[in-house]
């Protein structure tokens, strides 16, 4: 995953500090309601971290929308090493199939 500088209230932190934990975690913007909600019908945990104006994570800097290669809409899937497992630029109409597949191929996992 990038780093980047961005906030959550006043304290500063690196996006590397909100992935881990022995999950996976995706990583959206503004716009990534679908891709939110498409974590959350996996069977598999997936921490979501929206970064974006008003949200839990701010970019005050644009290092995030830079570094990130994805729009507000896009996605990120971080395994629980920290690596990048998938990448999605924009938005999805059909992202809970996309991160299905995506986790499928990630896990090893057959059709």
């Amino acid at each position: 995953i990038p780093h980047a500088w961005i906030t959550s209230g006043t304290r500063t932190l690196s996006t590397l500090d909100t992935v881990g934990q022995g999950r996976f975690t995706l990583l959206t913007g503004i716009g990534g309601e679908d891709w939110v909600r498409a974590a959350g019908t996996q069977d598999v945990e997936i921490a979501t971290v929206v970064i974006g104006p008003g949200q839990q994570y701010e970019d005050p800097y644009g290092d995030w929308a830079r570094l990130s290669e994805i729009s507000d809409a896009g996605a990120l899937l971080v395994r629980p090493d920290g690596f990048v497992a998938f990448r999605h630029a924009s938005a999805a109409p059909d992202a809970g199939a996309l991160l299905a597949d995506a986790l499928r191929h990630i896990l090893g996992h057959a059709r």
